[in-house]
């Protein structure tokens, strides 16, 4: 059953002191999390895909704070790699 989230889409920086006007700044607090890695091509859903097998798994997932990371190797259209990271218990 799938409960309400907030999406947000950031950006790593090493001081919250100076958050332009209209941005938020979020610390994503440290957990244990899982990592998953989406592989192939973009426009084949890797990242939903993805998400579909975290979703049906049996991770004893804890809720907090999954994020996914877009490295350098992510904008290789038909050979993308993105990293997925959910927090568990």
């Amino acid at each position: 059953f799938m409960q309400p989230y907030t999406t947000i889409v950031g950006y790593k920086v090493s001081s919250l002191d100076n958050i332009p006007e209209g941005l938020i700044g979020l610390t994503i607090e440290t957990a244990h999390y899982e990592e998953f890695t989406a592989k192939g091509k973009l426009s084949d859903d890797i990242v939903f895909n993805k998400w579909t097998e975290i979703w049906k798994s049996d991770l004893d997932r804890a809720y907090l704070a999954d994020f996914e990371i877009y490295p350098e190797k992510s904008c290789e259209m038909d050979n993308a790699e993105v990293g997925v990271f959910v927090s568990i218990k």
